[in-house]
């Protein structure tokens, strides 16, 4: 897609990907990258120059199914389709649904909120990592230190009452 909108001189492609798209994504990343991170809704790609939008992004995948019955539907003729952890990630997130009839809605106002986050990054900065490494060191070189000392006085006193 990125080549053939160069071959024509544009700078911006337009892909078709949907809220379930996002969710499922921001899902994928924290259960298997272990981070909370999800597709943003334009992003520059600078070592093509292209810049990706996603004018769906606030369109759920029921709407887009209903919109498009008009239309003809090519099908993914991958073997894989339907295989995949995404796939796996559909079927929690339908399962949850049943459980919770708004979990997407709440879901995804989770993620385009980020002034309602209240995750760790607000406390753990660079700046609190190095104070603590070098408290912990200096609490393991403390300990060190008193335990060489205690070795010494320990020789020490059995030298003595061996002579």
């Amino acid at each position: 897609v990125i080549s053939a909108a160069k071959s024509v001189g544009c700078n911006k492609v337009a892909l078709a990907q949907h809220s379930d798209d996002l969710i499922e994504t921001f899902f994928l990343s924290l259960f298997y990258e272990g981070r909370l991170n999800t597709f943003m809704p334009k992003t520059y790609l600078s070592n093509t120059d292209i810049t990706s939008i996603r004018p769906l992004i606030f369109v759920d995948e029921k709407a887009i199914i209903e919109v498009s019955k008009t239309y003809p539907i090519i099908k993914n003729i991958c073997p894989a389709n339907h295989h995949t952890k995404r796939e796996e990630i559909k079927l929690f997130l339908a399962d949850l649904e049943r459980k919770m009839p708004d979990v997407k809605k709440q879901i995804l106002n989770a993620i385009i909120n980020p002034e309602r986050y209240n995750l760790f990054d607000k406390i753990i900065t660079k700046k609190w990592f190095f104070k603590s490494f070098f408290r912990i060191f200096f609490y393991f070189f403390w300990i060190f230190y008193y335990f060489f000392e205690f070795f010494i006085i320990f020789f020490r006193i059995y030298f003595y009452f061996l002579i």
